[in-house]
């Protein structure tokens, strides 16, 4: 069977063809993505779609219609994340998509999208690492989610995401280090909140498998042979390599630091909110590095919906 999977992300849309076999076995066959930045608006407490974003958000998503169609999927599913479930005016993209692609979205909640970003990385980190703290740097969002042995894991899903904090926390270019410094205490002080919840809890590796970390430990690296995607898993990025980057990003103006080896220079403009985040969250959980890793939301969502068709599969075999 195949089917495809479409995420509205907070920087990107993405669509991914995926084939499911008798087994129940899950092969990702193609991704497309299309760059619309749906997290864009963040400026003030209230976030609205403009009418340019909901026009491309619907160009995309046709395009992405005609693809699964011409792929022979027998299912499309569409979720989205915290641009359209704090957009004041999502309904109107939402209907819009109802309307003219015949497509129904579901709107995750944080704690579910937490679960499902673990529920894709899983099987990708260290087995015998019994705690293990995994969280998804997103541009609206952050989410944690630390398993349990025993009991309900904790999901958490905070507002705060690189495009966010940009948008309302603009920095120059290239930024200060007082500006860094700054983009630090207001994600120090979105993360205070979990602090109460994570003390005494978090005693694993710290995991990520979010685009915008991967992106500093290749910049912490510096390899040539790193990319969005290829070879940026598996990496280490210490605190100090944080620190180091940053510092760089002061010193570097965003058009030079496009030619950085490494870099995505679709994520010139965020990296240093990027690198504030991270470094806030070292200082959260008190740890020195973490390990980036495969997975994420999109794979969650894929193997979420396999297990629950094989499910239904099981209890319903007429």
């Amino acid at each position: 069977m195949k089917f495809g999977s479409i995420d509205l992300g907070s920087t990107s849309l993405h669509l991914a063809i995926a084939h499911v076999d008798e087994e129940g076995k899950l092969e990702v066959q193609a991704v497309h993505r299309a760059s619309v930045r749906l997290a864009e608006g963040w400026s003030s407490e209230v976030h609205r779609l403009s009418s340019d974003t909901i026009e491309k958000a619907l160009a995309a998503m046709t395009e992405f219609q005609r693809i699964c169609d011409a792929q022979g999927c027998e299912t499309v599913l569409a979720t989205a994340t915290a641009p359209l479930r704090e957009a004041v005016n999502g309904v109107d993209l939402l209907e819009a998509l109802r309307d003219s692609v015949h497509l129904s979205v579901r709107i995750l909640t944080g704690p579910e999208e937490a679960r499902l970003i673990y529920l894709g990385t899983r099987d990708h980190l260290d087995p015998a690492d019994d705690h293990p703290l995994v969280f998804d740097l997103g541009g609206g969002s952050t989410e944690f989610v630390l398993p349990a042995a025993n009991g309900r894991p904790l999901t958490v899903s905070l507002p705060l995401g690189h495009m966010r904090l940009l948008q309302r926390a603009p920095h120059g270019n290239p930024p200060t280090l007082d500006e860094i410094h700054a983009l630090q205490g207001r994600a120090r002080g979105q993360l205070a909140r979990l602090r109460a919840q994570l003390a005494g809890r978090v005693q694993g590796a710290l995991y990520s498998p979010s685009g915008a970390v991967r992106t500093l430990a290749r910049l912490a690296k510096g390899d040539p042979n790193l990319g969005p995607g290829k070879g940026d898993t598996g990496l280490v990025l210490s605190r100090e390599d944080v620190e180091n980057v940053a510092k760089r990003l002061t010193q570097t103006p965003q058009e030079e630091v496009a030619e950085w080896p490494g870099m995505d220079p679709r994520r010139c403009g965020t990296v240093a909110c990027s690198a504030a985040i991270v470094a806030a969250i070292f200082e959260l959980v008190d740890a020195d590095h973490l390990v980036t890793c495969e997975g994420g939301l999109r794979t969650g969502i894929l193997i979420d919906w396999v297990e629950r068709i094989r499910g239904a599969v099981v209890q319903h075999p007429g």
